[in-house]
């Protein structure tokens, strides 16, 4: 009997361990029906009840192994398994533990009693056992990459990365590894590093859709919008339902123009999930950005009532209507409001920022100033406590800019006789208006704010900080430029449309005049001016989509302006006189055909009617100036920053 029951056993294991889990577990049951007490057979047979996630069953059959031989610590650890598979997390903790004392030694039982403190929260306890299994194992990728990931959830990111890169080190062919180490780069926004790490769990796992989102998310970060579309693509090729990167796509497809594309992947999300408020809302700034204003109230409307907590939808709204005392949205807007001030959870500060900014819009539209700077000031002090700016690092940025670039420098000009069209300076200063009148103009295509020009750079120069270090590379940028210029060129030219001439208005491409003007001395560069304060003020009351991180303190707000009209001041002493032309909002508002007669003269266009019904041309406008820019000129801009006179304390000190 002995010797069939060994047999019968043998024979169960063998199949076992071939995966043959039927054929199995019909043995383990033969096995018990001739030896009711055999340990190692109940012990197997709960194993495998564990592997197929019957828990219960594995738990009665391995409590049977143990009562008959409590001394293998092999048990104890597949009782623990079960009992935490069951949510019995204590239960499974004091069951480790047996096991750790009869094997001090195991790392897999070691590994186990951690990962089980772990999810009981007990980090600490789990971190020095982690530890311990670490210094008997070093070359464990496995053991590694937990002391690693518990770091990580103690909220330690320096050891987290440092133990992660040693456990992928010691395991490189773990997609797992990297890709955990990916995440932790980009929640610390160190997009290269993160691509960087996503790339090589993609080369491990190319058919994981997950790693290929995380990439695409890592690039969408880093507004590398092509190389989000591909990893969005490659993730939806895996897994065609996922209505989340469908979203992403269209949001990716948006950014590089492609509005058409886009507007066909938020509306496929919204076949896959009907009430998904954030594709609804992305598909009604489309209609915006096109002109439609009503599509997009109505699709706004839509996706509050998709999700009455989805709150960008409430602020995107409120800008495009003028609300009066007792509106009905102005009294939503004042209710969810007074649910932010009772913390309620459902509006946590990533939320409650658009419903502060959508306020105060709407207040100011009653004349009540008071309230809309104090939402003002709610919702820039959420929006700044939830981003990284340096305002005395960007200071240094700015005049090290002008440091690089002298005259010697700039006269190194390629021979280019591109004359692309550049507007430049601080949003919120006409920039979008001097577009739209130059976009009426049949030989124009708009380009809208590009960030190619930035891109070409960064891609000759072989550059990967941000933003671009210029004092790295002063030794390539004579070399440099007409590479950039004509990787600049290429990047617009599916843009053109048939079109001669484009014009790029990105403000912030004031920082990169010195190189515009070396990759294309013929370039035509305006600078829309506006009154400083009442710039400030109006980006001080927008919530811009990206880019503009120096705009929720007034302070650091008032020393980007400074900044920014010191290297101006530098580019108009070191180039040539014609090279930028000053196009004052105030005089625009004042007389406009004068002043579009000067600007298409300094850009080589001749005259046409079109562009002073600027508010006509039909194109898609993607800034905050979408609704201003389709209205005749109206004066009702000047003197912004006025009603809050009593409010501007702390930019005028930053502006002096």
């Amino acid at each position: 009997m002995a010797a069939k029951t060994k047999a019968l056993f043998t024979r169960a294991a063998k199949a076992h361990e071939s995966g043959r889990w039927e054929e199995a577990e019909r043995l383990y049951k033969e096995t018990l029906k001739a030896d009711p007490r055999h340990a190692d057979a109940l012990h197997m047979f709960g194993y495998l009840a564990y592997q197929n996630g019957r828990n219960d069953i594995a738990v009665d059959l391995v409590n049977r192994a143990i009562s008959i031989d409590p001394r293998l610590p092999s048990y104890h650890n597949t009782l623990a398994g079960a009992l935490l598979a069951q949510g019995q997390v204590e239960e499974a903790i004091t069951v480790y533990r047996r096991a750790f004392v009869l094997a001090p030694g195991s790392i897999p039982v070691a590994n186990n009693l951690a990962n089980a403190l772990q999810v009981k929260g007990l980090l600490d306890e789990a971190g020095q056992i982690y530890a311990a299994a670490a210094t008997a194992a070093p070359g464990n990728g496995d053991v590694l990459y937990n002391v690693g990931y518990n770091y990580l959830l103690q909220g330690n990111a320096e050891q987290a990365i440092h133990w992660l890169e040693k456990a992928a080190a010691a395991k490189p062919g773990d997609a797992l590894i990297w890709n955990t180490l990916g995440g932790v780069f980009h929640n610390l926004r160190r997009g290269d590093d993160a691509i960087a790490v996503y790339n090589k769990a993609v080369v491990l796992a190319p058919d994981n859709a997950a790693l290929h989102k995380n990439l695409a998310i890592a690039h969408h970060a880093a507004e590398r919008w092509s190389e989000a579309r591909d990893h969005y693509e490659k993730a939806l090729a895996l897994e065609p339902n996922d209505v989340l990167a469908h979203n992403a796509i269209g949001v990716a497809l948006e950014h590089m123009g492609l509005g058409y594309q886009a507007e066909r992947a938020y509306t496929t999300a919204l076949a896959l999930k009907p009430d998904y408020a954030e594709a609804r809302n992305n598909l009604a700034n489309l209609k915006k950005e096109k002109g439609d204003f009503a599509g997009a109230l109505e699709l706004y409307g839509k996706a509050i009532a998709d999700d009455p907590f989805y709150t960008q939808s409430y602020l995107n709204r409120a800008e495009l209507v003028t609300a009066a005392p007792g509106d009905i949205a102005l009294d939503n807007l004042k209710g969810m409001a007074d649910l932010i001030a009772a913390n309620d959870p459902r509006l946590p500060p990533a939320k409650a920022v658009y419903i502060h900014f959508a306020l105060a819009k709407a207040l100011a539209d009653t004349g009540d100033h008071a309230g809309a700077f104090a939402q003002l000031e709610k919702g820039n002090a959420l929006k700044r406590a939830g981003i990284i700016y340096n305002r005395e690092a960007m200071s240094a940025y700015l005049r090290g800019v002008a440091e690089v670039f002298g005259k010697d420098l700039l006269q190194s000009a390629s021979a280019s006789r591109a004359a692309p069209i550049f507007i430049v300076g601080m949003p919120r200063a006409g920039t979008t208006l001097i577009e739209q009148i130059l976009a009426s103009h049949p030989d124009v295509r708009a380009v809208g704010e590009s960030t190619a020009f930035d891109a070409a750079a960064r891609s000759v120069l072989g550059a990967t900080t941000v933003p671009l270090n210029y004092a790295a590379h002063a030794g390539q940028l004579a070399g440099a430029a007409a590479g950039i210029g004509a990787d600049y060129l290429d990047r617009l030219a599916p843009l053109l449309e048939g079109r001669l001439r484009t014009v790029d208005k990105l403000p912030g491409n004031f920082i990169n005049i010195g190189l515009i003007r070396m990759a294309f001395p013929n370039a035509r560069i305006i600078h829309a001016v506006r009154d400083l304060e009442d710039t400030c003020v109006s980006c001080y009351s927008k919530l811009f989509r990206e880019w503009q991180n120096f705009s929720y303190d007034l302070t650091d707000l008032g020393r980007y302006a400074r900044d920014y009209r010191a290297l101006m001041a530098h580019w108009k002493a070191v180039l040539p006189a014609d090279a930028i032309l000053d196009v004052t909002y105030e005089d625009v508002v004042a007389d406009l055909e004068s002043a579009a007669r000067r600007l298409l003269a300094y850009c080589g266009l001749s005259w046409n009617d079109d562009v002073l019904e600027f508010y006509r041309t039909q194109r898609s406008i993607a800034t905050a100036s979408a609704l201003q820019v389709r209205q005749p000129i109206y004066t009702t801009a000047l003197k912004r920053a006025k009603p809050y006179d009593a409010y501007l304390g702390p930019l005028r000190d930053a502006l002096k």
